[in-house]
């Protein structure tokens, strides 16, 4: 699994496109995509423009305020400069502890280029008309009337007020009608890395890509495959969406990942298989695998490898699976443990081999392996290429050196684990004498094998007697022989199978020594007799 914090893969497998979007500091595990919309020009603040008119008194309101009655104080003078307008603040950020099993934070997605609100030019108060003259026959005044003043402190908070309105206005308008898209990291049946996309607003037949063929909204939902792996870290990615009659959209969003776990089969090519755990976490989070501590390298990668050697090798003609459940354990900080499995499942190539079988002695000097496989595989007798026909047989001569020999075959189908058969050929100089070593550790005669019954099967039986039938099956003998030693009433027929062709007369003397393989019907009605995969068979003088 991808381990994601996973599938398995990729494909086999992907990483992140490489397009650039705000992202906050890494190890931070918001459920939401972090997204900035990228920063409109806005004007030049200027300074206001000296006007031809004569200074008019202050009349109207400003955010319900009332206009005073009384004169406003002087404008600043002509050199002044005007002071610029608070910046206007980011994107709020909301923390989140809700992450996939996989360790990638379920990002939200926010516009591309929604825009920014420009700031307003400053307010400016315009000067007071100069205070009329009395008239000489008006009574004096009893107390003079003082005009009231303005703080700096209201003029801002007036100022505020009016940008925060502007950011509401702009923000209603750039969001209403795009609805809310969702995307969620995680894997496809394949352990190939996708994206699980949500969109409440968006109408089936609404496309959706990012650098693969588009995928299609249905009820709200879509799956996008992923042609790169996530890595740790932040994720920047630019989704095009595209809804039935409306113009195509571009949206950022960056997808944290603090850190995954996923399983490999990159080493079932190896010439040992095996299977793998890949892991990575950002710095401060520690993660067990099969309950032991995972230790990153300087690259910030650990790898824990499994051996599966035995679980591949051997005959067998239909798939089979291969598989491994490994739990795992993360812990970020102080926050709760996030726990998992990583689950690693894989066909395992069919591979049969008739001839010679698992173990021979000959004396000559190459040897034919034969057998069957699914088609279309590549087949190897140990790093030899060998062809197959159109129903996946082959037939490969491979040459013997004096002594032992091990040949591995390996079948190998895409998308498959291999599968490894090994033969052992022993090349021999004296067959007599490895006759009389066979002899000695056979572990029961004829006698005993046909009365212990199916009780004896795989164990080592010595034969001696004469060829009564011989017939070929592919590359292999079926040899009918007539055993003299321990039979009460003649014939006493045993079933001897030979991984090679031979050429005798009937009637000839032999010897054959092997594994007691199962018991099968004689030609007599009735009749059980022994079958024996024969390692090594001596024929006498003609």
């Amino acid at each position: 699994m991808l381990g994601l914090a996973p599938p398995m893969p990729s494909a086999p497998g992907g990483t992140a496109p490489d397009t650039a979007a705000a992202a906050s500091s890494l190890g931070s595990t918001s459920p939401l995509a972090r997204t900035t919309p990228l920063a409109q020009p806005s004007g030049s603040d200027r300074p206001p423009a000296k006007s031809s008119q004569p200074p008019r008194a202050f009349a109207g309101t400003m955010i319900g305020l009332a206009p005073p009655d009384f004169a406003p104080p002087p404008p600043p003078p002509p050199s002044a400069e005007t002071p610029a307008a608070p910046a206007e603040p980011g994107p709020a950020r909301l923390p989140s502890h809700n992450r996939t099993v996989l360790g990638v934070a379920r990002p939200g997605i926010a516009p591309l280029n929604p825009g920014q609100a420009k700031a307003p030019a400053p307010l400016s108060v315009p000067p007071a008309p100069p205070p009329p003259r009395p008239a000489l026959e008006d009574p004096p005044s009893p107390r003079p009337v003082q005009p009231a003043r303005i703080s700096f402190a209201a003029a801002m908070a007036i100022i505020g007020s009016a940008v925060l309105l502007v950011m509401a206005a702009l923000a209603f308008f750039m969001l209403r009608g795009r609805g809310s898209v969702t995307a969620q990291a995680g894997l496809d049946i394949r352990g190939s890395e996708v994206l699980d996309l949500s969109c409440a607003e968006c109408p089936d037949g609404t496309k959706t890509w990012i650098d693969t063929a588009p995928v299609v909204f249905q009820r709200g939902k879509a799956k996008l495959p992923l042609l790169n792996h996530l890595k740790v870290g932040e994720n920047p990615i630019v989704l095009v969406l595209e809804r039935p009659g409306r113009s195509r959209e571009e949206i950022a969003l960056s997808i944290p990942i603090e850190f995954r776990v996923r399983g490999s089969t990159d080493g079932l090519a190896e010439d040992a298989p095996k299977v793998s755990v890949v892991a990575s976490a950002l710095p401060g989070t520690k993660l067990e695998v099969d309950g032991k501590p995972v230790t990153p390298d300087a690259s910030g990668l650990a790898r824990i490898d499994y051996d599966v050697a035995a679980e591949v090798t051997g005959p067998e003609a239909s798939v089979k699976s291969l598989e491994r459940t490994l739990p795992y354990r993360a812990m970020s900080g102080n926050e709760r443990a996030q726990t998992g499995q990583v689950a690693i499942r894989i066909g395992i190539t069919p591979l049969v081999v008739d001839a010679p079988g698992p173990t021979i002695t000959v004396g000559a000097k190459e040897i034919v392996i034969a057998g069957r496989t699914a088609p279309g595989s590549a087949l190897k007798v140990g790093s030899n290429n060998v062809v197959l026909d159109a129903e996946g047989r082959f037939v490969s001569k491979q040459p013997l050196s004096v002594g032992d020999n091990q040949l591995v075959v390996r079948a190998t189908l895409k998308d498959h684990a291999p599968r490894l058969v090994t033969i052992k050929v022993r090349r021999s100089e004296n067959l007599e004498r490895d006759a009389a070593l066979a002899r000695s550790i056979a572990q029961t005669t004829y006698a005993d094998a046909l009365r212990l019954g199916d009780a004896a099967a795989g164990q080592n039986l010595a034969l001696a007697g004469q060829l009564f039938d011989l017939r070929h099956d592919g590359y292999t003998s079926v040899l009918l022989v007539d055993v003299k030693k321990g039979c009460k009433k003649s014939p006493c027929l045993a079933k001897v199978v030979y991984g090679v062709e031979t050429q005798l007369d009937k009637g000839r003397e032999l010897k054959a020594f092997g594994k007691l393989s199962r018991f099968v019907d004689g030609p007599r009605t009735g009749q059980r007799i022994p079958e024996m995969r024969a390692e090594l068979v001596v024929a006498g003088a003609p």
